[in-house]
């Protein structure tokens, strides 16, 4: 497959606003079909796939136009709600990580003091050995 043929699966596979197994099954198929064709027709630019496969836009377009519109909503639906969870964990995980540095540098900060205040609050003995 030369690179041509793997930029265009590429566009496509951009384009689909969301790839759940029915999405992956169908770009699976495009990719064998277009390997096949870029194999057999020797296909060395963009414009032999567009004539044959039409542009990545319409390609996405004719897959979601043959969906229920029931269907594509509740996918977008549960797509949007995944997102938002993985945003809401990333979010959740950097505030915790800077809370745990903060009381980390905190707790050091109390134990250098504790440890520097001991030491010039011990009684220091001289012991003049000159005798």
């Amino acid at each position: 497959m030369n690179k041509v043929c793997k930029q265009y699966i590429k566009e496509v596979k951009a384009l689909f606003p969301i790839r759940q197994k029915p999405e992956k099954a169908y770009l699976k198929k495009l990719t064998s079909d277009i390997e096949a064709y870029c194999e057999d027709a020797n296909a060395t630019t963009k414009q032999d796939l567009y004539d044959n496969y039409g542009k990545p836009a319409e390609v996405v377009g004719n897959y979601i136009s043959a969906l229920e519109t029931d269907t594509l909503m509740k996918r977008l639906r549960v797509s949007k709600a995944v997102r938002a969870c993985a945003v809401t964990l990333i979010v959740a995980i950097v505030v915790a990580t800077g809370a745990f540095c903060l009381n980390q540098y905190l707790m050091k900060k109390v134990w250098d003091e504790n440890i520097i205040g001991s030491s010039y609050r011990e009684k220091i003995v001289v012991i003049d050995e000159t005798e």
